[in-house]
């Protein structure tokens, strides 16, 4: 059984991965914003977590380019 990811509760806040690679919060309204970024994975209990998923994205985006810039 595959277990359900974290989601904060009404009021709740979370941390997310905005469009600069940069963290940040907001509180859980179940919006369309809210269930955008729960269902593409961008949402984190803590900071830290979204921080070093930042990187992690930043890293992989840099390869890319470098591995396409080499007809990869």
């Amino acid at each position: 059984m595959k277990k359900k990811r974290w989601r904060a509760k009404h009021g709740g806040y979370y941390h997310y991965i905005n469009f600069q690679f940069k963290t940040d919060w907001t509180v859980e309204a179940f919006s369309k914003e809210d269930d955008i970024n729960y269902n593409l994975g961008n949402y984190f209990e803590t900071k830290e977590e979204a921080e070093k998923c930042a990187e992690y994205i930043k890293k992989c985006v840099l390869e890319w380019h470098e591995k396409r810039d080499n007809n990869e």
